[in-house]
């Protein structure tokens, strides 16, 4: 016998506005997917979007416009719960987002955390 699945519901957006939020929390919908793929969505918004549901349960992603390392740490520091990858096509692809995405000694991005030590010996 096949396991019960829990139905959730959410919706699709590249227009967080002040209202429609106000309404997603209201309603305590599951989960808000922040389209800044094709569409004008910016860092700001989705910020903005994170801090105005950060009361409620609803979990929010963005899906953002490239895989590009910086794009991906700046909407991972919104505070969003998910990040929805776009046009993935190689397993490596997936593998570097993931590493972006990653803090201290498991990142390989350039805001990477270093030692002290080595901190201290690239400033002189």
């Amino acid at each position: 016998m096949a396991a019960s699945l829990v139905r959730q519901v959410g919706l699709i957006t590249a227009e967080p506005t002040p209202t429609l939020l106000s309404v997603v929390a209201y309603r305590n919908l599951d989960f808000v997917v922040l389209d800044a793929e094709q569409t004008t969505l910016t860092l700001q918004q989705c910020a903005d979007a994170v801090q105005r549901l950060s009361g409620a349960n609803t979990r929010v992603a963005v899906r953002v416009p490239d895989l590009d390392d910086m794009t991906l740490v700046a909407f991972a520091n919104t505070g969003v719960d998910e990040i929805v990858l776009p046009r993935v096509r190689h397993p490596k692809e997936l593998e570097r987002a993931y590493r972006a995405t990653r803090f201290s000694l498991m990142g390989s991005g350039r805001n990477r955390l270093r030692s002290p030590r080595r901190l201290v010996r690239t400033i002189r």
